[in-house]
């Protein structure tokens, strides 16, 4: 077990416990959407391939399903049968669509009325062809997870998309960045309110750990507006979005646009 989640507990530990000869030995780490660990894993193990667990990615690609799901919940009236059918009962559109019940009529009481399950997911469904795509999306990806299954991962990226995720590798790990293949041309742009001062720190801390793409945003968080921005840093074409702190110099990877 690690002593903490810092990085400098991290690396010392580790510095501290095992010879480089021992650490080059490694050749898989394992780890979540942390993008703070990306910064020193190569440096701790050289040989090693970073490795996104199952775990986060599907965690990752349900949640994106879910805020889907409550943005288009939230163009109805919390009286009608649309809001309710997706409020009410969210657990199901987290299903597979092939675990659904199809044959066995229940009673939904919120809805008034039995139904089978697929019936009422696709009552969901046919609210927006947005959220129905969304839904078969998120479950093929969800599978090619689980069964590890590479092709039918890519088969869900769109085509635009495809040539950054051979760029990144996926197909021996998953990882939203890599510091070897971001843009090294830097052009900082802020919104009005962020200062010179904050925009060279949110800098200072991306570089510090080791991402120096183009930087198209910085935005204040609405949980501190003094040490904690959201930024955008575009590399060859793509946006990541990132959480930087000024005060700790971490930087956490939110997702990609």
């Amino acid at each position: 077990m690690r002593p903490g989640r810092q990085t400098n507990e991290i690396k010392q530990f580790f510095l501290n416990h095992y010879s480089l000869k021992n650490r080059e030995q490694v050749t898989q780490v394992v780890m979540d959407l942390n993008a703070q660990y990306q910064t020193f894993i190569h440096y701790l193990f050289p040989n090693a391939k970073l490795i996104v667990d199952n775990f986060h990615l599907v965690q990752m690609t349900l949640r994106a399903l879910n805020q889907t799901r409550v943005q288009l919940m939230k163009k109805y009236h919390p009286n009608t049968p649309e809001y309710r059918v997706l409020k009410s009962y969210w657990r199901l559109y987290l299903m597979n669509y092939e675990a659904l019940e199809k044959s066995q009529p229940q009673w939904f009481s919120h809805l008034r009325n039995r139904l089978t399950q697929e019936q009422l997911i696709w009552s969901g469904l046919n609210l927006s062809h947005e959220f129905e795509n969304t839904y078969f999306t998120a479950h093929k990806l969800v599978e090619a997870f689980r069964s590890r299954d590479y092709a039918a991962f890519t088969a869900q990226i769109p085509k635009k998309k495809r040539k950054l995720v051979e760029l990144l590798e996926c197909k021996d790990y998953i990882v939203p960045l890599n510091q070897d293949v971001i843009v090294k041309k830097t052009i900082y742009r802020s919104s009005a309110r962020i200062t010179n001062q904050q925009r060279d720190q949110v800098k200072r801390v991306l570089h510090k750990q080791g991402y120096q793409g183009r930087i198209s945003s910085i935005r204040y968080t609405r949980v501190n507006y003094k040490y904690s921005f959201k930024v955008s840093v575009k590399y060859r074409g793509s946006v990541g979005k990132f959480l930087v702190n000024t005060k700790n110099e971490t930087v956490e990877f939110k997702g990609m646009v």
